[in-house]
């Protein structure tokens, strides 16, 4: 059931990633402590792409053979293109520009969320094939 309506939370993840991208907005703010402070802008690139690699992995599952993991991989070059030409599309926009740091946190979360799946490949196939089988109790007649 879930899988039907992939595709669609996708492709509006997708248009609300492009439109975010090229809008113009401030986000000088810190978060952090110490050495370990970043522009919060970095945070928001790594959880985007996180959750856009995770929803273009989850939408592919069960349409391609298991034992390729070079498709990981090829699905994950692909969503590294998209953050390319969002980047890209930035320097003609008035009031942004081409940040080679937001490209690099958008290949982190790419990484990590293609490990996160491919560590819980067998878990993620059943979630979106509602195949977890819930724990049954046996009847005391059959014992």
């Amino acid at each position: 059931m879930i899988r039907k309506f992939l595709p669609y939370i996708f492709w509006l993840y997708s248009l609300a990633l492009v439109i975010a991208s090229i809008i113009p907005w401030s986000t000088q703010t810190q978060v952090g402590v110490g050495l370990f402070t970043f522009r919060m802008d970095y945070w928001l690139h790594f959880f985007a792409y996180l959750g856009l690699t995770t929803l273009f992995i989850l939408m592919k599952v069960g349409q391609l053979p298991k034992q390729d993991k070079n498709l990981a991989f090829y699905k994950g070059f692909s969503i590294l293109l998209f953050g390319l030409f969002t980047e890209v599309l930035q320097l003609f926009i008035p009031g942004r520009n081409f940040n080679f740091k937001d490209l690099l946190v958008n290949s982190l979360a790419i990484f990590l969320a293609i490990l996160f799946c491919l560590i819980f490949k067998g878990l993620i196939y059943r979630i979106v094939y509602f195949e977890l089988k819930p724990y049954r109790i046996r009847n005391s007649d059959n014992i």
